[in-house]
């Protein structure tokens, strides 16, 4: 099952969600405090709906972002080279 990881840089706290063979398929912004990262990671788990994820090619490589109630990008997969598409929302 894929699994959040939280950590902080530059004063920042982060996350990450990592699929099972251990890629990065999404990266957070930066937020102000653990708490707050916490929460984002809340909101993600509960609004993983089908609808709210729109997928991209760029550059030759496959994405998608999660986009929010409010329609902003609240979460962003790293590119995967075409032959890997970029792996669906975890932890429905």
């Amino acid at each position: 099952m894929a699994t959040f990881q939280l950590f902080q840089s530059s004063g920042q706290h982060w996350y990450r969600l990592r699929a099972d063979n251990g890629e990065i398929v999404q990266s957070s912004e930066g937020y102000t405090s653990k708490a707050a990262c916490e929460n984002g990671i809340q909101r993600v788990k509960a609004n993983c709906q089908p609808q709210r994820f729109r997928s991209f090619l760029e550059s030759g490589q496959y994405g998608f972002n999660h986009v929010a109630a409010n329609c902003e990008s609240s979460a962003a997969t790293r590119s995967t080279p075409p032959s890997r598409p970029a792996a669906g929302p975890a932890n429905r």
